[in-house]
């Protein structure tokens, strides 16, 4: 079982305008486009959006304000000012999302300032919560290598080993 969620028209067209606005201010910065590492998208622009629809409507089941995923200020990991998507109870959580049915639990490099991450799969608006797992036990040495998927290594868990959603935010 895992809970899902669907984005009406006016969430998707403004996180749409929210994705461009973002892309535009990650190019002017010189923001490397991790979307080239993949093959999920021939654009950068695509991947940006998915992933900005993603946080929206992990937002919506967390029933929480967006107020991150708003956020237009240039955040970086390297620089230490990227929070997460969503802050629930003093809580960072990363979301990430993938259209693969099968897909893993990523992240490039581990945050300090992420408590949690949070697994979204689905694609243009419709999504299902595949799991949560704490970043202390997500960015260990164990879960970082190559695993066949990227061109540069990361840190990897497989759906079975997410917790639930809705387990995870009462725990």
């Amino acid at each position: 079982y895992s809970m899902k969620t669907e984005l009406n028209d006016l969430e998707k067209e403004m996180g749409e305008m929210i994705a461009r606005k973002r892309y535009d201010l990650n190019r002017k910065n010189n923001t490397k486009d991790l979307a080239v590492l993949g093959k999920a998208f021939s654009d950068g622009i695509s991947a940006d959006i998915e992933g900005l629809w993603a946080e929206l409507a992990f937002c919506k089941v967390a029933k929480i304000y967006p107020d991150e995923v708003f956020r237009l200020g240039y955040t970086s990991k390297r620089k230490g000012g990227d929070v997460g998507d969503a802050i629930i109870n003093g809580m960072h959580i990363d979301v990430k999302s993938t259209k693969t049915e099968t897909g893993r639990l990523i992240t490039m490099q581990k945050n300090a300032l992420v408590d949690s991450y949070v697994l979204l799969i689905g694609k243009e608006g419709k999504y299902r919560i595949a799991g949560a797992m704490k970043s202390s036990e997500l960015c260990v040495p164990e879960r970082y290598g190559h695993h066949k998927l990227f061109r540069v290594p990361c840190f990897m868990a497989t759906q079975d080993e997410l917790i639930p959603w809705e387990k995870y935010s009462n725990a």
